[in-house]
Formats: structure tokens, sequence, C-alpha cells
């Protein structure tokens, strides 16, 4: 990123040039918050690129927050839909929306963070959602503990329609590291995490180079080069769309994209070997073959499985999902689509009732690990 560019980041740069920058970006201000910076906690980021059907939703989730203390940022990116016309439809002081030409999630984002004016940003997707206490919740956390970078929570899956499905997205791994994450995404999403600004000054934004791993890279990147801790608050906080758009036509694209994130884990991930590299492009297509699988197309989804397979054979050992994944592929073959779909839905089934175990154990233990971290920050005296 150029200079000028992190001193925008970092909150300090003079009118000008984040005027400037902004105008390199092509950034039009449509509307712009009337709420003074010094009362800001919190800018959260809603990048939008045809999500006039939920975008809505996810701004007013924010909005409604029982941390009011905050401002949502919506970068269009370019839309052809009624995305902006049903934003400005909105009535909230705390509110900003821009427009700028199509430069994808990450540089929407990072045009976000450039307009950010709070100590910590959050991120939201236009088609995602924050529960109520999301901002509170893990802003207690950071606030307790100056050491703690970033905040991550667990995840539910939506419909598209906006029925929660009870399948969650959990972490076993309370506080990763940049080697826990390049083997396996444990932040989960771009909408759950929370960031202090100092990640972006150290760390660079978002890698606008990426169109698929750039939120995994640039949260490896924030666990291998600002010295600050990631760290999970252990409820569930974020809603997580799946929408039917096809994966076909882009899924070429996003396999590239994420070799070119695992090239970059190379240069910053200390002691990252080829064999890291392995297991973590394996994650990465059992993931893209579960929701090919769940969209109907079984066909890429097991040639995605296949690759997986062969990238780290150890993974359908390691990880149960892959282990059930696998299974799911051999009793499909001689099956009807119907049949396959069919037989997604009681794994599905099957994997929520293991779930709700797994997520007591886990909430257990990382509920103890947060109290641990709350409790020594607070004897060390430790502020946000």
């Amino acid at each position: 990123m150029s200079e000028i560019f992190r001193d925008a980041v970092g909150g300090t740069p003079r009118d000008t040039e984040k005027t400037r920058l902004l105008g390199d970006r092509g950034v039009t201000i449509l509307r712009a918050s009337t709420v003074p910076a010094d009362s800001l906690r919190l800018s959260v980021v809603v990048p939008n690129y045809n999500t006039g059907a939920f975008v809505g939703e996810a701004i007013r989730s924010i909005l409604e927050q029982t941390m009011p203390d905050l401002e949502v940022i919506v970068v269009d990116d370019g839309s052809t839909d009624e995305s902006v016309a049903k934003i400005l439809a909105l009535q909230d002081r705390r509110l900003t929306c821009v427009r700028q030409p199509n430069r994808g999630l990450a540089g929407a984002r990072n045009t976000g963070i450039i307009l950010a004016r709070a100590p910590l940003i959050g991120f939201c997707d236009g088609d995602d959602l924050w529960y109520p206490a999301k901002a509170e919740r893990q802003l207690a956390v950071m606030q307790q503990d100056a050491k703690i970078g970033l905040t991550f929570s667990y995840s539910e899956y939506w419909t598209e329609a906006g029925e929660p499905t009870g399948q969650l997205l959990v972490s076993r791994c309370s506080t990763p590291g940049a080697r826990d994450l390049v083997h396996r995404n444990h932040v989960g999403n771009g909408s759950t995490p929370i960031l202090r600004r100092e990640c972006f000054e150290k760390a660079g934004a978002f890698d606008e180079g990426l169109f698929g791993g750039e939120d995994l890279e640039m949260w490896v990147r924030v666990a291998a080069l600002t010295g600050l801790r990631i760290q999970l608050v252990p409820e569930v906080l974020t809603a997580y769309r799946i929408r039917s758009n096809s994966m076909s036509v882009t899924f070429d694209r996003f396999v590239e994209s994420y070799s070119l994130a695992v090239d970059r884990f190379r240069r910053y991930v200390p002691g990252f070997t080829a064999r890291d590299a392995a297991r973590s492009q394996a994650e990465f297509l059992r993931i893209a073959s579960r929701k090919a699988f769940s969209l109907g197309e079984v066909k890429a989804s097991r040639g995605l499985f296949a690759a997986a397979v062969r990238q780290s054979p150890a993974l359908v050992f390691s990880d149960v999902r892959a282990f059930a994944m696998l299974l799911l592929h051999v009793a499909s073959i001689p099956l009807p689509q119907a049949v396959q779909q069919s037989l997604y839905r009681l794994g599905i089934r099957l994997i929520r009732s293991l779930q709700g175990l797994l997520v007591l154990s886990v909430h257990d233990a990382s509920s103890h690990l947060v109290a641990e971290s709350v409790s020594a920050a607070t004897a060390k005296g430790g502020r946000s």
C-alpha cells in the first residue's frame, strides 16, 4: 500500500491527503455522518454490491446495536441495482454512504477504512447481519486488554430468505495465531471481526489483488505482523446469509486468488512450509466443495473435494467435516440429484445435532480463557 494510504488508515492524515486519496479511488460521498468523531467508539464498514434486497436490513442491524456510539459507512462498489436508493432512504445521522467504481470486496472495505473515524473498525457484508449485542460484547473484551487487536464471534447461517438455519459456524481455537489461521480460517467470515485501527497501521489494509481468500489473508497478516492477539468471543453474534448465486462461473478465479493468498503467507508467516501451504489449500477446497454441493452443483463439488484430498490426504482423517463430505459423495454417486440433496440436508441435521454439544464445550473453554484474559488485563490496568 502507498504511504498516503497508510497515513489515511493511521487516522492522522491531513484532510487534503485523504481527499486526494478518495479522489484517486473515484469515491463520491452521497451522505456523510454528522456525528462528531470524538463521540465514536466504533466504525462499521458495510461493502455493498448489488445487495439491494438485503443491505437495508444489514444496516439497521448495526444501527440498532445496544452499544450506540458508532457510525456506519456503506461503500457502494458500483452497484447496478436499487441498493443506493434503499440506503439513502434510511434516516440516521450516524450513516455515511459513498459510491466508487467497482474495485471488489477488498477495495470497498479499504475505502471504508480510509473514511472510518473511530479507534475500532468492524465489518458487515451487505447481505449479513449483526445481532444486537455484538458490538457491546466484543468491545467489552477489547476494552479490558489493549493487546487484543481483533475479536471475532460465532456465526449462525441464515437462508437467503432471512431465516436462521440453526447451523452454526464455530471455532475450537480461542486465540488463533498465524499458523493456526493458515490451516483453518477460525475467524470464519468477513462480517464477524472487529479490529483496532492499529492493526491496519501495522499490517496494511486488505489486498486488492485478491478476489478470494482476502479475508483470511488479512487476519493472518494481523496475527503475524502486529504483535496483537486475536480473541474469540464465544457467543453467536453474527448472521451469515447463504445465497444461491452460482459458484460455477467464478470458482476458477477464486481458486487462483486463494493460491495467491497462500503465496503471501510464505512472505511473513514464520516457518511456513510446503506442507502448511497444502493444508491451507485443502481447507479452502473443502469449504468450496461444501458450498457447491449445497447449491446443487454436485459434479463441481466432487471435483473440488477430490482436489482437496490431493492437496492433503490426511484431511479426511483429521477433520470430521471432511470425512462426512467423503461419505456423502460416495453415497450419492448412483443417486438422482434430488436424493443427493436430501442426503445433504440429512447430513446437515446430523452435524447440527453434534454441533450443539461442540458449542457447549467450546463455549465453556473459551469463556474460561476470556475470563482469564480479562482478569489479567484488569490487574495490569489495561486500557483500550
